[in-house]
């Protein structure tokens, strides 16, 4: 719960800053691209509020990784030297960098990262990514790929699944961390 507070005041301090340099605008995100209310987008979320709650979520996803991890190591120290290969894992799979071959890219569904960034993609209406380097027209980046597995959708229901994973993500984090500290007392007793 402490770690879900700091959570919070984190997500909030980030969307302020980016307040300052981004327009939060409700005109912009209040209708759907087919012309109907948006129900995430519109008050009282707004787009400010959707974003709120995606990076809060994301970040939920990645403290309850954290704390999965701290319970299968045996030393703070050793616990330093796992998170970077938990962390580059995230940033690579949350196809949001650069492309991955469609095989290995379906491996990114075991991030919470990737579901983090699909979820903005979707509350932001942003173009789904696309490989710059199969274009067949150079320069228009509408004659590329798309990303494998990439889908910013920006429906309501497909941004509700998004934040239900992230949930479950999270979910899932600390059932095994719960699995992990009674078999580490079990031992212990």
């Amino acid at each position: 719960a402490v770690l879900a507070g700091l959570c919070l005041i984190q997500s909030v301090v980030l969307l302020a800053v980016l307040s300052l340099r981004v327009e939060f605008s409700p005109e912009f995100t209040a209708l759907t691209p087919d012309g109907f209310v948006d129900i995430i987008r519109a008050p009282p979320l707004g787009l400010w509020g959707a974003s709120l709650l995606t990076v809060f979520l994301t970040s939920l996803s990645g403290v309850g990784l954290g704390l999965y991890i701290s319970t299968v190591v045996s030393s703070s120290d050793k616990a330093m030297s796992v998170v970077p290969l938990a962390l580059i894992p995230q940033l690579v799979f949350a196809l949001a960098l650069m492309p991955l071959p469609a095989a290995l890219a379906s491996v990114s569904y075991l991030t919470g990262a990737r579901w983090g960034m699909e979820a903005l993609g979707s509350i932001t209406h942003l173009l789904e990514p696309r490989d710059m380097t199969t274009c067949l027209v150079p320069g228009d980046p509408f004659s590329c790929e798309l990303y494998a597995t990439v889908n910013y959708d920006p429906s309501t229901g497909h941004v509700l699944a998004v934040w239900g994973v992230l949930g479950l993500y999270t979910a899932i984090c600390l059932a095994l961390t719960a699995w992990s500290l009674r078999r580490v007392d079990r031992r212990v007793h």
